[in-house]
């Protein structure tokens, strides 16, 4: 028998070629390792409790990663970070965790998030090379944190995930601004007819009907498109860049973001000074320092109700000594924190 090259093979040459064409497939049911929608990861965000089953989740915040980087269009690696995140918690705080105690801030000078109830409920399953059925997902398993009564604390994955997120909203009563720190706009209606990448996240988050308005802060660089800018002002959209942040101070460019029923905060690490952050997708110089970051949340956190959150765009592979992934883990719980002194979500 004569043997055929890979390349015909692969080319369809020979019988296969002669084969009638049968049409697609109908999709097989899914199975293990991706039937369930969660699985659980070692060791936990901060050591907190792990709980299994969403339908018995009982807490105040849900800490819940999404290890998807499909919509990366630079440097992947960005599925790594819900792990890498939790990896450099683990030993956050020096004692196992007790929700009595919460955790000291020797710089504040107080306990923080004393009493305060946390859960991580794993990592979402992310299905390979398949857009829409992860998207649907992280829907549902957001929308169950939500209707749990639980704040969702997400650990990201790239920055596309943040419009499946917000869909999980559906129906609320409240109109919810996003708060979205980044060094891009990410308001591309799309590229090369590609709309649901980590370039587009703010435009189709924008476009759903519960969403009130966007802010976007830390913007930074050069450009030869000035599309996605006209178009976001255009239609409102609020654009506070990184140095005019820095010139107002913390205080003054939150006071400048319009009231809103509830907020959403969308933190992309690539709004930190890459010199500080490296290990993201597209970093870009200047940016925020961590204390510059940590007071600006701060005031949001002041100035409203927040109701949930994602990280995203931490990349490991990137990241020497794990700087980037100390300092997100650290601005998380500074900022929950936060949220918690001043307007306790959830029930």
């Amino acid at each position: 028998m004569k043997r055929r090259s890979f390349l015909t093979t692969l080319l369809g040459g020979g019988a296969f070629a002669q084969t009638a064409p049968q049409g697609p497939p109908p999709p097989a049911p899914l199975e293990e390792p991706f039937a369930r929608s969660m699985r659980r990861l070692n060791p936990t965000f901060y050591g907190v409790p792990y709980v299994e089953d969403l339908e018995k989740l009982d807490a105040d915040v849900a800490f819940v990663g999404i290890p998807f980087d499909l919509g990366t269009t630079a440097r992947p690696g960005a599925r790594y970070g819900p792990s890498g995140l939790r990896s450099v918690a683990r030993f956050g705080g020096g004692a196992a965790f007790d929700p009595k105690r919460g955790w000291y801030d020797y710089e504040l000078e107080e306990w923080i998030l004393r009493g305060v109830r946390f859960a991580d409920v794993g990592d979402i399953n992310i299905m390979p090379a398949d857009f829409m059925p992860n998207f649907d997902r992280i829907t549902e398993v957001i929308g169950k944190i939500v209707a749990r009564g639980a704040f969702p604390a997400v650990l990201g994955g790239d920055h596309s995930i943040t419009f499946p997120i917000l869909r999980a909203w559906k129906g609320t009563p409240q109109k919810i601004r996003i708060i979205h720190f980044d060094s891009h706009l990410d308001f591309s209606d799309g590229r090369q007819h590609v709309r649901l990448a980590h370039g587009n996240p703010m435009r189709r988050s924008f476009e759903l009907p519960w969403i009130g308005g966007l802010t976007s802060v830390g913007i930074r660089g050069i450009t030869r498109n000035t599309q996605a800018l006209e178009e976001g002002r255009k239609m409102g959209v609020q654009v506070l860049t990184a140095w005019k942040v820095l010139q107002m101070g913390a205080k003054a460019a939150v006071a400048s973001i319009p009231a809103a029923d509830a907020y959403y905060i969308s933190f992309d690490v690539d709004v930190i000074d890459p010199s500080l952050s490296p290990a993201t997708g597209t970093p870009v110089p200047g940016g925020f320092t961590y204390y510059q970051a940590k007071e600006i949340l701060a005031e949001i956190a002041r100035k409203g109700k927040v109701v949930g959150f994602d990280f995203v765009e931490v990349a490991p592979a990137y990241d020497f000594a794990e700087t980037t992934q100390r300092l997100t883990a650290r601005l998380i719980m500074d900022f929950l924190g936060a949220i918690f002194q001043y307007n306790r979500p959830g029930r």
